[in-house]
């Protein structure tokens, strides 16, 4: 066997640097694209629904106050009737009546439209951050990088 002399590393040197530039020519669109799930575009996707579950919540507090100013007309309604000096009819006491519960249906369902929105919203802002792009600065594996955290 002959001893390695400095030439004949760097010959070596120099047929496996085209070899090498090869391999990473070929690999790097896979490295790219590593993870095809998430992409750029999920993040406008994302946002989108983000304000749109937004919009939702508050037409849900909307839903809530209305439903919470018929209760208290209601109420304004009903009370005056209910002592020994009433001066109200039947009539207004079923009109109370009726706007206490439907104000109570609606703010019911104003609740319930604020506590799912806010779940959403919730859920789709913390997968927003584990969305990430970003530059491998590895030399070793080159390119970029897609990643999304599970919780």
């Amino acid at each position: 066997m002959k001893p390695l002399t400095t030439t004949s590393s760097y010959r070596h040197r120099m047929t496996i640097a085209p070899i090498c530039l090869f391999i990473t020519l070929i690999l790097f669109p896979f490295t790219t694209y590593s993870q095809d799930r998430v992409t750029p575009p999920d993040t406008a996707h994302i946002q989108s629904l983000i304000r749109h579950y937004s919009t939702i919540h508050s037409a849900g507090i909307g839903l809530c106050v209305g439903g919470a100013l018929f209760t208290a007309g209601g109420a304004f309604i009903i009370l005056p009737t209910l002592g020994d000096n009433g001066t109200h009819s039947v009539s207004n006491q079923t009109l109370g009546l009726s706007l206490v519960v439907g104000g109570l249906a609606v703010m019911m369902s104003g609740l319930i439209v604020i506590g799912q929105s806010g779940a959403k919203i919730r859920s789709y802002k913390q997968q927003l951050e584990g969305l990430s792009v970003g530059i491998n600065p590895d030399p070793q594996y080159p390119g970029l990088i897609f990643t999304y955290r599970f919780r």
